[in-house]
């Protein structure tokens, strides 16, 4: 029989009854609770973080869907737009050309107040009255189109970082098309601005 002050070691109370009955139906039923809440607890805060997690990555989503960047050709302008394209078009006019080198100039529109420069900052020529273009002064890229008292202002499709986002939808100012170019769509012909005319620009 064991002491009063034998340390107990290994099984000693294998296949033996308790002597403290209450104390071990107490700590029985406390080992099987604790199991139960525990887990359950983890499990809601996991699925609070979870659900936390994934509006967050929702949000950002939605801002990177109004948040696009650009710049010129040697980097040494670069712009921010915070705001989604209200339009997109191909331009045909004279001064595009001109001012491109090309046949014809793919344009996102934007709203004015929504594009800042994030680096550098472009040259400005106005090339009639009432309009203004702009670009870099060190590798010569157009960046933006900007008419006089328009809340739109239009962006070199081109100098986008991702430009396959902006398909053109229509095209402006067909009176001046080249004639040997084509583009190979359905989309509308306007002679002019079309339904994007800006007011007060005759």
């Amino acid at each position: 029989m064991l002491g009063a002050s034998s340390p107990v070691k290994g099984n000693a109370f294998r296949g033996r009854r308790c002597p403290n009955s209450t104390h071990c139906r107490l700590s029985a039923a406390t080992a099987f609770r604790r199991p139960i809440i525990a887990p359950n607890r983890a499990s809601a805060i996991g699925l609070w973080r979870r659900l936390r997690r994934s509006r967050q990555a929702a949000d950002g989503e939605s801002l990177s869907m109004t948040s696009y960047e650009g710049g010129c050709l040697c980097g040494r302008v670069r712009f921010h737009i915070a705001a989604a394209a209200t339009d997109n078009v191909y331009c045909h006019c004279r001064m595009c050309q001109r001012n491109s080198g090309a046949p014809v100039v793919a344009w996102a529109l934007f709203p004015a107040t929504s594009l800042s420069w994030t680096t550098g900052s472009p040259t400005a020529y106005a090339s009639s009255p009432k309009v203004q273009r702009e670009f870099c002064a060190d590798c010569g890229s157009h960046l933006v189109f900007r008419i006089q008292g328009s809340a739109v202002l239009g962006v070199n499709t081109t100098s986008l970082d991702d430009p396959s986002s902006f398909v053109p939808r229509m095209h402006i100012f067909t009176e001046s098309r080249i004639p040997w170019f084509h583009t190979e769509d359905d989309l509308p012909q306007h002679a002019g601005y079309g339904p994007i005319r800006p007011p007060n620009n005759d």
